[in-house]
């Protein structure tokens, strides 16, 4: 009978008991075309050897298992099939994953899928955390990885934990904000203003948004699908929201002077004026840092405008469906990460609370007689 396939794992000796004990990933061992085939699994798990040797007896006998088709694949093989996928896919967040490879790249460089093995990636997550790089940055690294051994159809080794606490904490109060934008520069202040008001996202929501997404018959801003981080479209009726029509009345009124000043057309809500030209806005990293440290906020970034955002229409007792929805959120989960609760929201808390406790001043008994709650006497509490 034909040799089928088996599969086994390296051993060694013991040095204390002497006896030869198994250690490291399983393997698969089998034949094509009479030549010895060997191939790990990448798993201490005998499960997972014996599905990767049935898959690949079922190809053997589909006729489309070769030498080839088994050969080791290589990082440089893991990175080119995660860009094809983001890339057909049209992902947003293209060049996040190309930095996280770029990282990946400074260790695995060059090597075999097979030689990415746990205690690689763990001394990989040492060096990466030790150069002083977030762990939420990191852990996204390690799962680039890992999508990039699911679409290549291997198993992934098994990554290392980190612990990560990217718990959103900070957040403008009215009068930090008002403090932050006299600093800024004057093309800053009405698409900051926006997105304190409304918690969208300033770099890939606002600074995009043109005329033609903003209606002021009906009072509704529309982004369509494909332009939000998520994909979907969203509706945001400004019309009920006073200071927002003001400001995008401002906005429209300077654009109608611009262009017959200038005898131009500018499709954007938010931009710069230079001498010769009108610009969208393309950054304001060195803008904000220089403001913030004058207005003495060094703690405080643009991202923190969601977290407004999302304490805002809580604390204004909007449902939180209804919530989600303004702020282009897609779980619920998500949108409580943004969704603080401050000393301030505690202390209003405990006050609701002693003001229900103070209504109910007493417990009633079965005759309707209402009883004092029990307070302990001072010889009580001391015995």
């Amino acid at each position: 009978m034909a040799k089928r396939g088996r599969i086994y794992r390296r051993t060694k000796k013991d040095p204390i008991t002497g006896e030869r004990v198994e250690v490291g990933p399983y393997k698969v061992q089998l034949w094509i075309n009479g030549r010895d085939h060997r191939q790990s699994s990448h798993s201490e798990k005998r499960e997972v050897a014996e599905k990767l040797l049935t898959k690949l007896l079922a190809a053997k006998d589909a006729g489309t298992l070769t030498d080839a088709t088994t050969k080791p694949l290589r990082f440089k093989d893991l990175q080119a099939a995660i860009e094809l996928e983001y890339r057909l896919k049209q992902n947003k967040s293209l060049d996040r994953m190309q930095d996280a490879f770029q990282a990946l790249g400074t260790t695995f460089e060059g090597s075999k899928t097979n030689a990415i093995t746990k205690q690689r990636l763990k001394e990989y997550v040492t060096e990466r955390l030790e150069a002083g790089k977030a762990p939420a940055t990191v852990l996204y690294e390690l799962r680039m990885l890992r999508y990039a051994f699911k679409l290549v159809e291997l198993p992934c080794p098994p990554l290392p934990t980190i612990e990560v606490n990217n718990v959103r904490r900070n957040f403008f109060e009215p009068h930090e904000f008002q403090t932050m934008v006299k600093h800024l520069p004057v093309y800053l202040r009405p698409v900051m203003t926006a997105a304190f008001l409304m918690g969208w996202r300033t770099q890939s929501e606002l600074l995009p948004l043109q005329w033609k997404h903003v209606d002021f018959n009906s009072g509704v801003i529309t982004l369509p699908t494909g332009s939000t981080k998520n994909g979907e479209g969203r509706a945001y009726p400004f019309g009920k929201f006073p200071e927002l029509v003001a400001l995008f009345h401002a906005r429209w009124q300077e654009r109608e002077d611009l262009q017959r000043a200038r005898g131009i057309v500018i499709p954007w809500v938010f931009f710069r004026v230079e001498k010769t030209a009108v610009k969208p806005i393309k950054s304001y990293t060195t803008a904000w840092n220089n403001a913030r440290i004058k207005a003495g906020l060094s703690d405080r970034w643009v991202h923190d405008f969601r977290r407004c955002g999302a304490r805002s229409l809580r604390q204004a007792g909007v449902e939180e469906s209804v919530a989600m929805g303004l702020l282009g959120q897609k779980t619920p989960s998500m949108y409580r990460r943004y969704d603080i609760v401050d000393l301030k929201d505690l202390t209003v808390g405990v006050e609701k609370l002693a003001a229900f406790h103070a209504h109910q001043a007493g417990l009633r008994d079965n005759y309707g007689t209402v009883t004092p709650l029990p307070i302990p006497t001072k010889k009580e509490n001391h015995g």
